[in-house]
């Protein structure tokens, strides 16, 4: 009896696998927000810090325009600023 039910739930286990695997995944949404740097310098090209952060997401999985967002905010140097746009990115509804 115990092995007929190891085998049945074998069974149900490698039916569902396929069923998860086929799923699409989640676009994720990142918003990176500076004090002082410039949207257009917030790129892989611009600046080594978000380089080695992109090559990280990639590494993981996550590329920019296919299943990841990546929304960029710049205080343009007013400090004033910086926690008005830290405090509202989060919210932001940015669904199209």
């Amino acid at each position: 009896m115990h092995r007929r039910d190891f085998v049945a739930g074998l069974m149900i286990a490698s039916a569902m696998r396929p069923a998860v695997a086929e799923q699409p995944a989640k676009t994720k949404r990142i918003a990176i927000v500076a004090a002082a740097i410039g949207v257009s310098d917030m790129r892989v090209d611009k600046e080594p810090i978000y380089s080695a952060f992109f090559e990280e997401l990639s590494r993981l999985g996550f590329i920019e325009g296919q299943n990841l967002v990546v929304e960029r905010y710049s205080a343009e140097g007013r400090r004033e600023r910086h926690m008005e746009l830290a405090r509202d990115a989060p919210r932001r509804d940015t669904r199209v």
